[in-house]
């Protein structure tokens, strides 16, 4: 039987980007054979049920078809930034997607197939915007343009390829909170950190607080004399499609709640309550909050206390948030070497900030970030968005 080979280059021509005119969906097919059926047909045939599992956890949030195709020690070469490269890594990722994307689809333009080795051309299709907090996100950051897996024993053993634009996403939170009168409020995004050991006594404004724990563990005591109830809302657990209910409950004055990374806790307005770190490793927790006026403090530093440090990030500025509910929702964007983030128009209220450098808060359609590359090395980019309960505004206009 005559053996067809194609020598290495077209399949590296392929990974750099070059289009394989006359090679549509082409699978080779060696004389090696894998269970007595061909490998290569066996390796293009997971990759196509590679790409459909994505394209399920895309549409549902739901990544347990892919969780079946990945090896236990699957190997990412070219993870996102901020991810592990492993199967959790990736997972992550195209999890990630469904909160930005639900509506694309990622589509095999080329395949090719030898051994055990697979390496194929991707394009993004479908409908709608892709939009993660407010940041639009091009459809070429989506997913890389180039593919090359090896599969061992039925699973995906090994992926390399480019990084789509150096970009991973990753929703935290998203909260309903009361909005009190006057609606017009100065939004801030803190960050608190507390020594092993340290506490503090804090009380609320007339606007709301959301704490959201990154870090570490956070035992918080609400006075009894408390007005109103908080609620706790645990983290959502890992590979849970977003959407999953996470158990909030209400907080009762008096009653001791401890917060672990990923819990968030949305205080009353006019509240006392009592921080303590009662762990033996630091802990760090991010605040949004909203207060009538805007509080005089430094943008950074710490308390008297040098175990305890309050960092304003971003924010400042009184917005006209929606009246009577709103929601707070808190991402992270993990930046590589060099890649720009885009302009956009800003709903309500939003808060950025990269690593070390503060950016603007901005509001009621400007511009929140100008088009622009940060910095020479990695970066990650804290987003706080206060906008419209969902369905708030169809009903209104209704």
């Amino acid at each position: 039987m005559r053996r067809v080979l194609v020598p290495v280059a077209i399949v590296l021509a392929l990974l750099s980007g070059a289009v394989l005119e006359a090679t549509r969906h082409v699978v080779l097919s060696p004389a090696l054979t894998w269970a007595g059926q061909p490998r290569a047909r066996l390796g293009a045939g997971l990759v196509g049920r590679f790409y459909a599992a994505v394209n399920a956890t895309i549409a549902t949030g739901d990544d347990g078809a892919l969780a079946e195709l990945l090896s236990v020690d699957f190997v990412d070469h070219a993870p996102r930034p901020g991810r592990t490269p492993d199967r959790a890594g990736l997972l992550a990722t195209v999890r990630s997607l469904h909160a930005v994307a639900p509506t694309r689809r990622l589509v095999v333009l080329d395949l090719v197939a030898e051994g055990d080795r697979v390496a194929t051309r991707v394009g993004v299709e479908g409908a709608g915007e892709a939009v993660f907090l407010g940041l639009p996100v091009a459809a070429d950051r989506l997913w890389g343009a180039t593919d090359a897996f090896r599969v061992v024993a039925g699973r995906v053993a090994e992926r390399w390829g480019d990084t789509a634009g150096g970009l991973a996403l990753t929703p935290l939170l998203a909260v309903d909170v009361a909005v009190s009168p006057p609606a017009r409020k100065a939004v801030t995004l803190e960050r608190w950190t507390y020594a092993p050991g340290a506490a503090e006594t804090r009380v609320t404004n007339t606007g709301f607080l959301v704490v959201f724990v990154e870090s570490g563990a956070l035992r918080v005591v609400f006075d009894p004399s408390s007005r109103s109830p908080a609620r706790l809302v645990p983290r959502l657990l890992p590979g849970a499609p977003p959407g999953t209910p996470t158990g909030d409950r209400l907080v009762s004055p008096g009653e001791p709640v401890t917060l672990q990374p990923g819990d968030a806790l949305v205080v009353p307005r006019l509240d006392r309550f009592r921080v303590r770190n009662d762990g033996p490793m630091p802990a760090s927790a991010l605040a949004v909050v909203a207060e009538q006026e805007q509080p005089s403090r430094p943008l950074a530093g710490a308390d008297a206390a040098p175990a305890i440090a309050h960092a304003v990030l971003a924010g400042g500025i009184a917005e006209n948030l929606p009246p009577g509910e709103a929601t707070v929702a808190i991402g992270q964007a993990a930046v590589s070497i060099g890649s720009p983030l885009p302009g956009h128009r800003v709903e309500i209220a939003e808060a950025a900030w990269v690593d070390a450098e503060a950016l603007v808060l901005s509001a009621e359609g400007e511009t929140l970030i100008t088009e622009g590359v940060f910095g020479d090395a990695p970066h990650t980019l804290l987003v706080v968005t206060v906008g419209a309960v969902s369905g708030t505004a169809d009903d209104e206009s209704g």
